[in-house]
């Protein structure tokens, strides 16, 4: 682990009652998950991510079922702004209770809640400004069904490894 910080220089939390992960940015680029509510520490993975050299974080945002976090950056190397894609990989959101959640279905960028294990930068994209300073994120699911099928916790739903659940989740429009 890198010699961070004591204080972060941007802080994002999910406005939706699932997201009991925040986040924590720091001047050197590490971005690190932060357990703030009942976050199930068990499956908790700290590691985080760090930013290219040179990319200095600036403000965040994390969709409110912990899918992607969307973070402003100061890119010192072409002294521009950038906004950075981070995927999120939480535990699926079955029916809402953490208790009714299956502990092997860690899903990339899918609504998600109580915990996470892992994160992934995906890139980023130039900004049309210099210095960027603030950032926010939003959707429209709703807490009690995300997916929008009445049943995640049926394997052939939710547990995206198989083939019967690709293919509905495929045919949502």
């Amino acid at each position: 682990r890198p010699n961070l910080p004591l204080v972060p220089v941007a802080l994002a939390r999910g406005r939706a009652n699932a997201s009991q992960i925040a986040f924590a940015a720091f001047k050197d680029g590490t971005i690190l998950p932060v357990v703030t509510g009942n976050g199930a520490p068990e499956f908790f993975d700290a590691t985080g991510v760090r930013l290219p050299a040179g990319m200095v974080p600036t403000a965040m945002a994390v969709t409110p079922y912990n899918e992607f976090l969307v973070v402003t950056v100061w890119d010192t190397n072409t002294v521009s702004g950038k906004l950075a894609f981070i995927a999120l990989r939480p535990r699926e959101m079955a029916v809402g209770n953490p208790d009714q959640t299956v502990n092997t279905r860690w899903y990339w960028g899918l609504p998600g809640a109580w915990t996470i294990r892992g994160m992934k930068l995906l890139g980023t994209i130039d900004l049309p400004f210099a210095a960027p300073t603030s950032v926010d994120v939003s959707n429209n699911l709703i807490l009690g069904n995300p997916r929008g099928f009445g049943d995640n916790d049926n394997p052939a739903q939710g547990d995206l490894s198989l083939q019967s659940a690709r293919d509905l989740w495929a045919a949502v429009r």
